[in-house]
């Protein structure tokens, strides 16, 4: 049960990171932040509250999915 919880905490961790900026700079089509880039910092936690896990976790699974290919240049 600790694992679980710790999980949350890291991707909870995680994506306010993203929403605040992609780590490649730029984010791409598709990039479920895309649209939240000219939010506000306050707008963007309020929408990062609402989600639900299944959300977050769609989000998270994009984002490593995303890095794999930009790391491996696929």
């Amino acid at each position: 049960m600790d694992n679980i919880i710790q999980t949350r905490k890291i991707e909870a961790f995680d994506i306010y990171g993203l929403a605040y900026n992609c780590p490649y700079l730029l984010r791409i089509d598709g990039c479920p932040f895309i649209r939240m880039d000219k939010l506000s910092f306050k707008k963007k936690v309020d929408w990062i509250k609402g989600l639900n896990d299944n959300e977050i976790e769609d989000i998270l699974d994009y984002h490593f999915s995303c890095s794999r290919k930009r790391k491996t240049g696929t």
